[in-house]
C-alpha cells in the first residue's frame, strides 16, 4: 500500500420522494438504495469508502468542517482509512461553532472556533486545512502511541509540514496542549507505514531512539540497505515484514539484503507480520528486540557506517519534497 492516495469521487445523500433521482418510500427499503442518515440515502452502488462516509456525516450537518482522520485521508493520506487496530470504525471528527449542540450517530463532535486559514472545499466538502487536520489527528486520537502513529502516516503521504501543523496549533484553542505537544515532538516524518512507527514506539519504551528508514554503507562506501529502523549505539537494523514480502521476488531481495548487513557486522532483527498492535504483539517484538541486542553486544567485526559517500542517492521523505516545491 502506498502511503498516499486520491479521494474518490462523492455521492450526496438524497431525501425520499424529493424528485428526480430520489427513491420513492418503497425504493429506499429495497436492495437499490442504503441509509446514509436519518432520512437520507444513496445508490447501494456507491462504495462506502472513508472519504464516503465522512461526506454522509458532514451532509447531515453541512455547516460543520470534517476534521481529524477524515480530513486527512480527503487531503490524500492513504493510511488513515477511519479504522482502529481493532478493526471499528472511527467516528468522523466534525468541527462546529461553540453554539452549536449536534449529536449525530457515527461522528465526534469538537465544538471550536474556527479560523478561517485553516477552512477549505475539496469534492464539494467543507474541511480544515491538512495542518489543522494534523492538529486535530493529534489531539483526538484516544490513545497517544497511537496518534503518534496516525500524525507519521499523514506525514508519510506529504500532506503537510511539520512546522505548518505548529503553526495551527498556536492559532487554535489549547485543548490537550500538554498531550498534543508530546505526541507532535515525537512524531517522525520517515516513517513509511504503521508497523514501523509502532515498532518505533516499542523502541521508544526501551531507551532506545533509533534512526528511522535510514541508509547503512559499508566501509568502502557501498550501498547495503536501507532498514526500517536502525539503532546506531547496538548496530542493530530492525525490519517489519508484512505480507508485502511474502512474493518470491521481495523475499530473495530481502535475503540478499540480511546477508549484506550481517557481512557487515550488523545484527538484523526482523518482526514477522500482525500489525504490532496487540498487547501481546508489543510484548512479543521487545522480546525479540531484548534478544537482539544482546547478540548485537558480541564482539565482532563491524565495517559498515551512516556517512554516506558523496555520490550516495538517498531515499527523501515526502515532507521534503512538500517543502522544496513550497519553496519554488
Amino acid at each position: 500500500m502506498h502511503p498516499r492516495c486520491t479521494p474518490p469521487r462523492l455521492v450526496a445523500p438524497v431525501e425520499v420522494d424529493a424528485g428526480e433521482g430520489t427513491p420513492t418510500r418503497g425504493e429506499a427499503a429495497g436492495p437499490r438504495w442504503r441509509r446514509a442518515g436519518p432520512g437520507l440515502y444513496v445508490p447501494a452502488a456507491i462504495a462506502r469508502t472513508p472519504e464516503q462516509r465522512a461526506f454522509e456525516q458532514w451532509w447531515r450537518i453541512p455547516e460543520s468542517f470534517v476534521t481529524g482522520w477524515a480530513a486527512c485521508r480527503m487531503h490524500g493520506a492513504a493510511y488513515l482509512d477511519g479504522v482502529s487496530p481493532s478493526g471499528a470504525e472511527l467516528p468522523v471528527p466534525l468541527v462546529v461553532a461553540p453554539t452549536q449542540s449536534p449529536r449525530p450517530a457515527g461522528a465526534r463532535i469538537l465544538r471550536q472556533p474556527l479560523d478561517r486559514r485553516h477552512r477549505t472545499v475539496l469534492r464539494g466538502m467543507a474541511l480544515t486545512t491538512a495542518d489543522r487536520a494534523v492538529l486535530d489527528l493529534a489531539r483526538l486520537t484516544d490513545d497517544p502511541d497511537e496518534a503518534i502513529v496516525a500524525v507519521d502516516m499523514a506525514y508519510a503521504a506529504g500532506i503537510t509540514l511539520p512546522e505548518h501543523v505548529e503553526q495551527a496549533r498556536a492559532l487554535a484553542t489549547s485543548w490537550r496542549a500538554r498531550r498534543t505537544a508530546d505526541v507532535l515532538s515525537r512524531a517522525s516524518v520517515r516513517s513509511c507505514s504503521p508497523p514501523e512507527s509502532r515498532l518505533r514506539l516499542v523502541c521508544h519504551a526501551l531507551g532506545w531512539r533509533p534512526s528511522v528508514n535510514v541508509e547503512v554503507f559499508a566501509a568502502d562506501g557501498r550501498f547495503l540497505a536501507r532498514p526500517d529502523l536502525f539503532v546506531e549505539e547496538l548496530g542493530m537494523a530492525i525490519e517489519y515484514d508484512g505480507a508485502l514480502h511474502r512474493d518470491r521476488s521481495r523475499h530473495q531481495h530481502d535475503n540478499r539484503r540480511l546477508h549484506l548487513l550481517r557481512q557487515a557486522g550488523v545484527e538484523v532483527v526482523t518482526i514477522v507480520g500482525g500489525g504490532v498492535v496487540t498487547r501481546e504483539a508489543r510484548a512479543e517484538a521487545r522480546q525479540m528486540l531484548l534478544d537482539g541486542a544482546r547478540l548485537a553486544s558480541r564482539p565482532r567485526d563491524q565495517s559498515w557506517t551512516l556517512t554516506a559517500p558523496a555520490n550516495a542517492r538517498l531515499w527523501v521523505p515526502a515532507v521534503d519534497h512538500l517543502r522544496a516545491r513550497s519553496r519554488m
